[in-house]
């Protein structure tokens, strides 16, 4: 590496500018038309080229000189990424990877937001947080602020792509295995895995996917939602998949074939996790201990830990969407579509919840967030997905970090 920083950088804007990418992007696009994991696996190591771009520039060295065309080239880079969407969505050859193509749209879709709403201009004061870690700081770095944003909000979405391809790889060969085999236990598959909850577990991650895009599709042509929203929030949604992708991992294969953790957002889930008991607390102590009586059936085992703990998280889940959506509340406002049975569906308590912060679109993806997580928890409920008598280290982990994960969202949205 060269003595001088800016001449390292300058090599890796030279060799990662947005034609190259584009170009890698492209041809990835024309493999995946005959070999979708081959040509998506191109494009996921395109885009993680660009993540290494925007990532190390921000804080592994004590100066910089970043200009605002730096910060629009990476933006650029990024929103090539949309190609593979727009190219092959609907063939069926991509079936298997519809939530990895899904997640590269959101990814194109954030930098468009970002480059769309900042610009040049300072970042916004909502978004004051997305700031460089205190190791740059100290050194008065000038970093582009788009280039801070697109590095704040853009890079758990790279993340969670890459772990969607990789689980959805996965996936795809697990299923392969079972149909030449139907009596063979597929290699690396955990006891009781079956073809059919293999098949939930991939719907489950590209319902979360699809909910993602479509939710950055809305704000993308709304400035204002998306410059009036926090960063917590504006990530979530890449928070919350690379969880539900990480967790399919944990309940389906062994430890050392789980798709790739990202240091980032695992500090976020851990941080997440940590303070959810005192924000329980400060809602309705009764619900700390329902949230003790789901984590400590993980931690103790036993032949029902999963029915126990399971049912406990999904009631946890939904005593906190009723305190703070509750029927007097949101009736008054209610339309007769948000009604079943004359009290407030699902869907028009989180319309409520999320109202004053992005209005429905974020509504929207916790909707289909929370159904697919409540379906996960009925899977393994049920006994069709069966685990060992005591959860893994990885299954811990990120069942935790699903229901913490929409719960803190709710809580942040009403202020707690």
């Amino acid at each position: 590496m060269p003595d001088d920083p800016r001449e390292y950088l300058n090599s890796v804007y030279y060799s990662m500018d947005p034609l190259r990418v584009s170009a890698t992007v492209n041809l990835g696009v024309t493999l995946a038309q005959t070999n979708p994991l081959a040509g998506l696996g191109a494009v996921i190591n395109a885009s993680t080229a660009v993540r290494d771009l925007i990532n190390p520039a921000s804080h592994l060295f004590g100066q910089h000189a970043l200009t605002t065309l730096d910060a629009a080239s990476t933006l650029s880079s990024l929103s090539v990424l949309r190609g593979p969407y727009d190219t092959l969505n609907g063939l069926a050859i991509t079936e298997a990877f519809r939530a990895t193509m899904s997640s590269l749209a959101s990814v194109a879709n954030v930098a468009d937001s970002i480059r769309s709403a900042y610009g040049t201009l300072p970042l916004a004061s909502s978004l004051a947080s997305a700031m460089l870690p205190s190791s740059t700081a100290a050194f008065g770095l000038g970093v582009a602020d788009s280039l801070s944003a697109a590095r704040a909000i853009a890079l758990p979405y790279l993340a969670s792509a890459a772990s969607v391809y990789s689980m959805e790889s996965s996936l795809a060969r697990l299923q392969s295995s079972f149909a030449a085999s139907a009596s063979m236990l597929p290699a690396g598959a955990l006891l009781g895995v079956s073809p059919e909850s293999l098949t939930h577990l991939q719907n489950s991650i590209a319902s979360v996917s699809s909910a993602a895009h479509t939710t950055w599709e809305a704000l993308r042509a709304d400035n204002s939602l998306f410059a009036g929203s926090s960063l917590a929030l504006l990530r979530s949604p890449a928070v919350e998949l690379y969880n539900t992708a990480h967790l399919a991992g944990a309940v389906t294969l062994l430890s050392n074939q789980l798709p790739e953790l990202d240091q980032e957002i695992e500090e976020v889930l851990d941080e997440t996790v940590d303070e959810l008991e005192p924000r329980l607390a400060a809602l309705d102590q009764a619900l700390v201990e329902v949230y003790h009586g789901a984590v400590a059936a993980i931690e103790t085992g036993g032949p029902d830990w999963q029915r126990h703990s399971m049912a406990s998280f999904r009631e946890l889940t939904m005593h906190v969407l009723h305190k703070l959506a509750p029927d007097e509340q949101v009736l008054p406002g209610a339309q007769p579509t948000d009604l079943s049975d004359g009290r407030p569906t699902r869907k028009a308590r989180l319309s409520f919840i999320f109202a004053g912060v992005a209005g429905p679109e974020m509504a929207n993806f916790f909707e289909a967030d929370m159904k697919a997580a409540i379906e996960l928890f009925n899977l393994l409920n049920s006994g069709t997905h069966m685990l060992g008598n005591k959860a893994t280290v990885e299954q811990l982990h990120y069942l935790r970090g699903r229901v913490a994960g929409l719960i803190a969202s709710m809580l942040s949205a009403r202020g707690l």
